[in-house]
């Protein structure tokens, strides 16, 4: 299943908001005006659920590579890269970079690697820099996109090509991106032995290009693009501020504790720091150690809370979560009973009964299942605790513009690649995190590697239930369960 595939499926939530590019400044915006030239700006139109983001120091390098290794060139230097989640196998992220959508990267579970699928604005992008990975044709007909093209309608096939690559089409001025049916060598005998009618390039679109579609010169820096957007954050940082000052002076809770629910995480850090400057009385943090924390994370918790001079609980659930494994299992994606061990009975011990306000950082562009949270709500599982969501409507672009417009100490684990930085071993978590914390903690992941591949055996499933992630799931969605039976992988325990 490709990844576009797979967003239509789950696209039925609400049309996400756009963001907007200034292409004199050459900056992403958050709204139609630019702060720095007022010039008139371009719409970017994003996938479900829209939760676009600045491109980390670690998915740079992964497109570094890809592009080099494929292409021969990376023209993107040291741009603005913005990349939006949408649903796919596993990781999946639209590329954005100079206002126009490069294409898709994602983490191929079949063969646990990562892919960069060009679209049109992306192979024209790197047309103008390489000839690899490239058929252009001799002849044509019209309307090309999804048309398969023989042997002799090619006219130059670059010598690197192998059957089943991606590749940029080129014809007259239009480009696009295809599918090779045949390597180069077959393409080129297949000319010389007169059998060119062979099928040898699916064209998945093409399209004519021009300016429109290649890199802007200026390249802006985070200042400026703060900058940019500093009207824009400001009146978010006064929502926010106003939605946690205005519910903790309603009556009925004038004299209700608050407490900053800290994860460690970029969220609950801003969450944190529009509290600080929202409530006039003292404030406290409550920081739940799991016991499944990556390494640095209380540290950097305790270090975030001293700075701001916050003062800081952390409740801590030790090895529950290693005492009850044996009895019930790794943990699933439908059925995490480690957080209701290690995270609801922790803080029912210290809160449940006890009336309080909880301000956490939890935003409906996260996911498909957060897309309805309110901004206010009891929580059943915990007596007396109300949840408050000053950031329910903020995208994660927006959340990353505040913390460096604020200055904010953020949590390192997101430049080393790492989406969230909760338990290092969630089943929540995408199998690209999971190598990640292989590659990064392999004396922290080694153990839970073990445990899991003893548990397979225990349960007559082969290994490859473990190395492509089936073990987060109880009951498997469609689209592992296409995977599964593409890999000839049982899923019955």
């Amino acid at each position: 299943m490709t990844p576009d595939q797979s967003n239509k499926k789950r696209s039925k939530i609400d049309r996400p908001a756009p963001i907007y590019w200034c292409m004199n400044c050459n900056i992403p915006l958050i709204t139609s005006r630019c702060g720095l030239c007022s010039n008139q700006t371009k719409q970017i139109n994003l996938g479900v659920p829209g939760d676009v983001r600045f491109c980390s120091p670690y998915e740079r390098s992964i497109l570094h590579d890809i592009l080099i290794s494929e292409y021969g060139t990376d023209p993107l230097g040291s741009r603005l890269i913005l990349l939006n989640k949408i649903g796919g196998e596993d990781k999946t992220d639209q590329v954005i970079v100079d206002g126009l959508f490069l294409g898709i990267l994602y983490f191929n579970l079949a063969i646990l690697d990562w892919k960069l699928d060009l679209n049109i604005e992306g192979a024209a992008i790197l047309a103008q820099y390489t000839g690899r990975r490239t058929i252009e044709l001799s002849e044509a007909g019209r309307h090309l996109s999804g048309k398969t093209i023989p042997s002799d309608m090619i006219r130059q096939c670059s010598k690197d090509i192998r059957q089943g690559d991606e590749v940029i089409v080129k014809y007259a001025r239009l480009v696009g991106v295809g599918t090779a049916l045949l390597g180069e060598n077959e393409i080129t005998n297949n000319n010389n032995n007169n059998t060119n009618k062979v099928p040898a390039l699916r064209i998945r679109k093409i399209k004519k290009t021009g300016p429109q579609s290649q890199l802007i010169e200026r390249i802006a820096t985070m200042d400026e693009v703060i900058q940019a957007n500093k009207p824009a954050l400001e009146q978010l940082s006064k929502d926010g501020v106003n939605t946690i000052r205005g519910l903790a002076n309603q009556k009925q809770y004038r004299q209700t504790p608050i407490y900053v629910s800290f994860s460690g995480g970029k969220d609950s850090l801003v969450v944190l720091s529009l509290a600080r400057n929202a409530l006039k009385q003292s404030l406290t943090a409550y920081f739940i150690n799991t016991g499944l924390e990556f390494p640095d994370n209380p540290e950097y918790v305790k270090r975030v809370c001293k700075d701001l001079d916050i003062e800081l609980f952390e409740i801590i659930a030790g090895n529950t979560f290693w005492k009850h494994l044996e009895k019930l299992g790794p943990p699933a994606k439908d059925c995490r009973w480690c957080c209701n061990i290690c995270k609801l009975v922790p803080i029912n011990h210290e809160h449940g009964g006890k009336a309080h306000l909880n301000l956490d950082g939890k935003r409906r562009y996260e996911s498909f299942t957060r897309s309805r949270i309110p901004s206010k709500e009891e929580n059943p599982l915990v007596p007396g605790q109300v949840n408050i969501y000053p950031i329910r409507n903020w995208r994660a672009i927006e959340v990353w513009l505040y913390i460096h417009w604020k200055g904010l100490e953020y949590n390192s684990l997101y430049d080393k690649g790492f989406e969230r930085v909760g338990c290092w071993l969630c089943p929540a978590a995408l199998v690209a995190e999971h190598c990640l914390v292989k590659q990064i903690y392999p004396e922290l992941y080694s153990g839970w590697d073990q445990y899991l591949y003893n548990w397979a055996l225990d349960n007559n499933l082969p290994d490859g239930y473990i190395k492509y992630g089936f073990w987060r799931w109880r009951e498997h969605p469609p689209k592992m369960k296409l995977l599964a039976e593409q890999l000839g992988i049982p899923l019955r325990i």
